[in-house]
């Protein structure tokens, strides 16, 4: 009788750092948000990985700061919206980290955005 060896397949493990900072923009044309104004962002960046495979929490903390601190806290970046941000964040960290990775970000309390959706 022959025996089987059972291989463990690797399970999903998503790193997650979340993170706040400043930022100053205007959205061209629109009522309210045409003259410059700030917000103060809360930013989730998710990093995909496996039970074989994953990044370092430090790692992960360390990255995101890096390109925060650079690009964006107290910075003006423009005329780009919340979701240009986003999908900013998105092809930044994706190729930092060599992985699938999801960015929620809030421009306010109550408002936010998820790239990819």
């Amino acid at each position: 009788m022959a025996r089987t060896k059972t291989v463990q397949s690797p399970h999903t493990i998503w790193r997650r750092y979340e993170t706040e900072f400043s930022m100053a923009h205007i959205i061209k044309g629109h009522p309210r948000c045409g003259r410059v104004h700030g917000h103060n962002y809360r930013l989730l960046v998710s990093v995909k990985g496996d039970s074989n495979r994953f990044v370092d929490f430090y790692t992960v903390k360390e990255a995101i700061e890096k390109v925060i601190s650079r690009d964006y806290d107290h910075r003006f970046v423009g005329h780009k919206t919340c979701e240009e941000l986003a999908q900013e964040f998105h092809e930044k960290l994706t190729a930092t980290f060599k992985a699938e990775v999801g960015i929620d970000l809030w421009e306010t309390s109550k408002f936010s955005v998820r790239y990819p959706a």
